[in-house]
C-alpha cells in the first residue's frame, strides 16, 4: 500500500506525473511540496503495526483456526511454552 502512494505521488525521476496532488502541490511547476515520502512511509508502518496487532488479536483468541496455507506450521492450539531458565555454577577447582 505504501508503494501504491509513493508512486501515485509522483516521481520526476522516473517520469510519473502526480495522481495524488498532495497539499501544498505546486500546478505551475508540477511537484509537491508535502513531504509525502515521509508520510507514506509512516503510513506504511502504521499499517504494518495495525495488521499485526490485529493478528495477533484473532491467533490468540481462536478466531482463526482454520487458517489455509499455514506454511509456517503454527499451532493455534498448543499452549505457551513455560520459559526454562538454565543456571550454570563454576567451583572453585574450575576457575584459573
Amino acid at each position: 500500500m505504501a508503494l501504491l502512494f509513493r508512486l501515485l505521488g509522483g516521481e520526476p525521476l522516473l517520469s510519473l506525473p502526480a495522481a495524488i496532488k498532495y497539499p501544498m502541490y505546486d500546478e505551475e511547476a508540477g511537484i509537491q511540496q508535502f513531504p509525502f515520502k515521509t508520510f507514506t512511509m509512516l503510513l506504511g508502518f502504521l499499517v504494518l503495526v495495525c495488521v499485526s496487532l490485529g493478528t495477533n488479536h484473532f491467533i490468540k483468541t481462536g478466531q482463526l483456526r482454520d487458517i489455509k496455507g499455514n506454511s509456517l506450521q503454527y499451532r493455534l492450539d498448543a499452549e505457551e511454552p513455560e520459559p526454562q531458565v538454565i543456571v550454570a555454577t563454576i567451583s572453585s577447582e574450575e576457575k584459573l
